[in-house]
């Protein structure tokens, strides 16, 4: 006859094994695609910082950012959205060590119209999608009016 404490274990060592393969089947690796959209402003927003920093100053056009991307990539390509298929809003010549001094740092690169209701923004390094709420109510450079 099988006492207590023999059942006991026995159990415990059955709920252990069974414990031991839950969650362990495979599974199939899931596949991110991130948006080329994305991917052409956060390479505008790090060159944007890179000239600002190298040279002292923030950039003044397209060309000032050349040296800040790797050989291999067009400008003017990546300055191109794929949602709207028109050139992004680059606004020159604002200093991103300054510029969020006045609460928040502004947009400086933008879709021009977007997809669906929404737009890609960069504030130099962190680009998001803007609803047409947010987008209207966002900072953007001192002396710059978006075009809506």
């Amino acid at each position: 006859m099988l006492s207590f404490p023999k059942i006991w274990f026995g159990a415990c060592a059955a709920a252990l094994c069974g414990l031991m393969f839950v969650g362990c089947g495979e599974s199939e690796p899931v596949a991110v695609a991130i948006p080329q959209t994305y991917n052409n402003m956060k390479t505008l927003g790090a060159a944007y910082i890179q000239a600002t920093q190298k040279n002292n100053r923030p950039p003044q056009k397209l060309e000032d950012l050349r040296p800040f991307v790797h050989p291999s990539i067009n400008l003017e390509q990546i300055a191109h959205s794929e949602n709207d298929n028109q050139d992004f809003v680059i606004v020159w010549g604002v200093d991103f060590r300054t510029a969020g001094q006045q609460g928040g740092m502004p947009i400086v690169i933008y879709e021009r119209t977007g997809l669906n209701g929404e737009r890609y923004v960069c504030q130099f390094n962190d680009v998001q999608i803007f609803n047409e709420e947010q987008f209207k109510a966002a900072k953007f450079p001192d002396g710059h009016t978006p075009s809506l």
